[in-house]
């Protein structure tokens, strides 16, 4: 008799989901039509050139995985990774929490490659790490190109660039310790 009430209380709970779900986009609905008006101002060369990007940054992590697993003492092929990159890249899309799910993914998938779960989550592990010290660099050109175009407050920028010092020194403090 439990189990009757069971599919009753799920189908429950999708409704009550699809009702909120309506809502906010009833809600939403002048933001989602002026999101659909503005569409017609994108720049169309610029949204093309995303693609060939996209392909390139797949390749990136194929090249990468192929590398990191090549030093763990596996060798790959590359599209076998380029296929796994793919797949990573859809699995954290549709389950979108930081990556996690992404890196159980990956474990799992890398078995079929002769790859233990525990090289899987170090290439991963590594992947995040290369990405996060990457992206330091790039917050000191945007902090100084915001300071030279002078439109933005003082206390913005003072703030930003204790921040991004205080982030650059733990980072150089966690590496060296």
């Amino acid at each position: 008799m439990s189990n009757s009430k069971g599919p009753k209380w799920r189908l429950y709970l999708t409704l009550a989901g699809f009702a909120g779900l309506a809502m906010l986009v009833y809600g939403l609905r002048h933001q989602i039509l002026e999101a659909v008006r503005e569409l017609g101002n994108i720049n169309a060369v610029a949204l093309l050139l995303i693609i060939p990007l996209k392909f390139l940054n797949y390749d990136a992590y194929a090249r990468l995985y192929r590398g990191l697993f090549a030093v763990l003492g596996n060798k790959v092929e590359y599209w076998q990774m380029y296929r796994l990159s793919l797949e990573l890249n859809f699995v954290n899309y549709i389950l979108p929490s930081a990556g996690i799910s992404g890196i159980s993914y990956f474990g799992l998938r890398s078995r079929a490659y002769g790859i233990s779960a525990s090289k899987g989550t170090l290439a991963q592990f590594a992947k995040m790490l290369l990405l996060y010290v990457s992206y330091q660099p790039l917050l000191i050109i945007g902090l100084v190109l915001l300071a030279m175009r002078n439109h933005v407050n003082d206390l913005v920028l003072i703030t930003a660039a204790s921040l991004i010092t205080l982030l650059i020194a733990g980072t150089l403090f966690s590496i060296y310790m």
